[in-house]
């Protein structure tokens, strides 16, 4: 059962607050850092472990995914190359990610390391994802902007993008023009990154792994490199690069989707205290 493990770790830890799982693929981990923040700031919780994890290298989930057509069909460790020209499908990482969410000032008076704040997030779905063969975004510039919007921030004010960036051709396509749609033309100027080069496709563990990346890019005020990119696919338009880069970091936006249709997009702040 997808609950078990949050069940198991509260048991264990007698954590007494909420305990919930999201099953939304690749959309849990902004999903489950956006609920969980509704959840503190309603006095439900003063503390929350949210992101999420998965391995799909079993039988059955290697199989789903090369039904549906997404898997590279080449060797080596440079298969994944999200955004790049080459791209020709993913690869099937295994991990997860994991944020501790609480309210500023219980953080501040008990001398936490504050990496980032969570300033805005948003939700949204494409109807048309019912259809799993057609391959798309899920309507992630409606959660990129809601995101922004909970924020109170323009387009011009993203300093960072931290994509999904699956490497499979058609999702490329639909997750750029979604950035396109969402920061319009702003949407070159803002650095971003992909990690999936670097970790492979970790599915309902890859929110949680983006959203770190995130917050440790504005804690070090470092842009980390798209692992595998060289020359960006037609149409993309994002500021990737494989070199780390140095940049001062204000706002970073970052957003996933899933196979299905639905999107999550979470925006965090640096913290300056």
């Amino acid at each position: 059962l997808p609950n078990m493990l949050s069940c198991h770790v509260t048991i264990i830890h007698g954590a007494e607050g909420p305990s919930n799982c999201i099953t939304c693929g690749d959309a849990s981990g902004h999903l489950s850092v956006s609920e969980s923040a509704r959840m503190i700031l309603r006095g439900a919780a003063d503390v929350i472990v949210a992101g999420g994890a998965e391995s799909k290298l079993n039988p059955m989930g290697l199989l789903r995914q090369q039904l549906l057509g997404r898997l590279s069909p080449r060797d080596g460790e440079t298969a994944c190359r999200p955004f790049d020209r080459d791209h020709d499908g993913t690869v099937i990482g295994e991990g997860g990610g994991l944020l501790i969410l609480e309210d500023l000032d219980r953080a501040v008076s008990r001398g936490a390391k504050i990496y980032a704040e969570l300033v805005g997030v948003g939700a949204a779905c494409d109807p048309t994802g019912i259809d799993v063969r057609k391959l798309g975004a899920g309507s992630l510039d409606l959660s990129a902007r809601k995101a922004m919007d909970g924020a109170g921030i323009a387009p011009e004010q993203v300093d960072l993008i931290v994509a999904h960036g699956t490497g499979v051709p058609d999702e490329d396509a639909a997750e750029a023009d979604c950035w396109r749609q969402a920061l319009g033309q702003a949407v070159s100027r803002p650095a971003a990154v992909a990690v999936t080069g670097a970790t492979g496709s970790m599915f309902a563990g890859a929110g949680g792994v983006e959203l770190a990346a995130a917050a440790l890019a504005l804690s070090k005020q470092e842009v980390p490199p798209t692992v595998h990119f060289a020359t960006a696919a037609q149409g993309v338009g994002l500021n990737l690069s494989a070199e780390t880069k140095h940049a001062p970091l204000t706002y970073a936006v970052t957003g996933a989707f899933t196979v299905g249709g639905q999107s999550a997009a979470c925006v965090l702040k640096r913290y300056e205290g």
